[in-house]
């Protein structure tokens, strides 16, 4: 069964008014969409790419209707080859998981955020541990570089 962009652009044109670019009228098409050529086999992955090709279609519609000054005719006319597109369905790979563009997701659990902080914890706590027995040393000299150091750790210790 072959859907073109003339049967999107008649299915909104009778749905009401042509609201080319309203998440409403997207929504509807993606439905008639579904219903009519949909398969079991697509996943959220692959209706959002169906999504993006209807979004396509829908601004690539909205050019051309306004530059016809919505007049029904001379849109029918002057785009009959367009209208005759066939609207494209994205391939769909078996057992491939559909990737989207970007960087790729990772759940909140594999990041170890934990773990690195506690041992940054630890790493921080064995040096002021290690400044305060030099403190407690009779031959510990105080100069203006070990006691920065030793303030830079305390405050870090109590912001993580």
């Amino acid at each position: 069964k072959k859907l073109t962009f003339k049967t999107l652009f008649l299915k909104l044109r009778n749905n009401g008014p042509l609201l080319l670019q309203n998440i409403n009228s997207r929504n509807y098409l993606l439905d008639f969409i579904i219903q009519n050529y949909g398969s079991n086999n697509w996943d959220t992955n692959y209706i959002k790419k169906i999504k993006t090709e209807i979004l396509n279609f829908s601004r690539s519609l909205t050019k051309k209707w306004s530059g016809c000054n919505r007049t029904l005719n001379i849109f029918m006319n002057k785009y009959k080859e367009w209208l005759e597109t066939e609207f494209k369905f994205p391939d769909i790979k078996n057992n491939q998981i559909l990737k989207s563009v970007g960087r790729p997701s990772k759940e909140f659990s594999d990041l170890k955020i934990e773990q690195r902080v506690k041992e940054l914890k630890s790493s921080l706590m064995a040096k002021l541990h290690q400044l305060e027995d030099l403190e407690d040393d009779e031959e510990f000299n105080e100069t203006e570089d070990e006691t920065d150091e030793y303030l830079l750790i305390k405050n870090n210790m109590y912001t993580y």
